[in-house]
C-alpha cells in the first residue's frame, strides 16, 4: 500500500504528499529520502518539500528519526520546506526544529498550504 506519493518536479525539488498519518509513511518517506541522498553524493544539496497538509506521520517518531539522521552526520546539505494546515503543533514542530544541531546545514521551514510557491522559491534559494 503506497503511503507517500513521490515525484521530481522540473527544478530538481523531491516532491512527497504524505497519504496516511502512520509509521510506515514515515520509514516509507525516509527509505526514499536515503535513496536520493545516495545518489545525490556530499556535494549537491538535497530540496525536498514535503505536503503534509492531508496526513502526518506521528511527530515523536519524525524528531526521533530527524535527530538520528542528523547526528549521524553522514548526509548532504538539505533543505526542506514542509506544506502544512494550521495546528497548535506547527508550533511545536517550528520550536522543536530550531533546536536540532546542525540546521545552518539542513534546514527546514514550515509554509502553510496555500504557500506552496513561496515554498519553492525559498527551496531553491
Amino acid at each position: 500500500m503506497v503511503t507517500v506519493e513521490y515525484q521530481v518536479l522540473e527544478n530538481e525539488i523531491h516532491h512527497f504528499k504524505f497519504l496516511e498519518s502512520t509509521l510506515q509513511t514515515l520509514e516509507d518517506w525516509f527509505e526514499q529520502v536515503e535513496k536520493i541522498e545516495q545518489e545525490k553524493g556530499d556535494e549537491a544539496i538535497c530540496r525536498y518539500l514535503v505536503d503534509a497538509t492531508e496526513a502526518y506521520p506521528p511527530i515523536r517518531h519524525i524528531f526521533q528519526k530527524a535527530s538520528q539522521r542528523i547526528l549521524r552526520g553522514d548526509i548532504p546539505q538539505s533543505r526542506t520546506a514542509i506544506l502544512h494546515r494550521r495546528s497548535v503543533l506547527v508550533t511545536m514542530v517550528e520550536v522543536f526544529i530550531r533546536r536540532l544541531p546542525q540546521m545552518k546545514r539542513h534546514q527546514v521551514r514550515l509554509f502553510l498550504a496555500e504557500e506552496r510557491d513561496k515554498a519553492i522559491d525559498w527551496l531553491l534559494l
